[in-house]
C-alpha cells in the first residue's frame, strides 16, 4: 500500500465510527431504495439542525456488511430512510456523524453524495482532483459531528 494515513473508507470507519441504534419510527417518509447516500444529503439539507449525515457500514441481519448512509437525529437515534419498510432486515449501523459543511462542501466539490469514497488513492486515483488528501481527513473536529450518547447499541461506543 503507498503510505496513505487511512487505508480507505472502511479504515477511516473502524477508527473513528461508532455505533448507532435504529429508531424506525421518525414520522419521515421512506425514501428511494439504492440511494442511501442522496437520501440522508437530501433529509439532512431539509434540516440541518435535526439532522446529522452518517456514512460507514451497516449490518443487515444475517447478511454481510454494506456500505451506507443514514442520518442521526437530536438524541443520536439512526433513521435509515432507504431501508424504513425493511423492518425484518433489523441492521446494526456503524458510522461516522459529519457536520453539515463538510457534507455540503466535499458533495459540491467531487459531485457525488458518497463523502468517505473520494479519499485518494494516489497514483491510480481516476479522480484525483476529488480526493480528500493522502494525508486522509481534516482533523477529527473539523468534521465529525457530536452526537448524543443515548443512540449508541448494544456494543461499547
Amino acid at each position: 500500500l503507498p503510505n496513505l494515513t487511512y487505508a480507505g473508507p472502511a479504515d477511516v470507519v473502524l477508527r473513528h465510527g461508532i455505533p448507532f441504534e435504529l429508531d424506525p419510527e421518525n414520522g419521515v417518509e421512506e425514501m428511494e431504495l439504492k440511494s442511501c447516500y442522496s437520501n440522508a444529503a437530501r433529509l439532512v439539507m431539509s434540516d440541518p439542525g435535526r439532522w446529522t449525515y452518517v456514512e460507514g457500514w451497516a449490518w443487515p441481519e444475517g447478511l454481510i456488511p454494506v456500505e451506507h448512509a443514514w442520518v442521526a437525529d437530536e438524541r443520536g437515534l439512526a433513521f435509515d430512510p432507504t431501508w424504513k419498510s425493511l423492518p425484518a432486515v433489523k441492521p446494526e449501523y456503524l458510522g461516522v456523524p459529519l457536520k453539515y459543511g463538510f457534507m455540503l462542501e466535499r458533495q459540491l466539490e467531487t459531485r457525488m453524495y458518497s463523502v468517505l469514497s473520494w479519499l485518494d488513492w494516489g497514483d491510480d486515483d481516476p479522480f484525483p482532483e476529488r480526493a480528500i488528501s493522502r494525508e486522509g481527513p481534516p482533523e477529527e473536529s473539523a468534521i465529525m459531528r457530536d452526537v448524543p450518547t443515548q443512540g449508541r447499541s448494544g456494543r461499547d461506543a
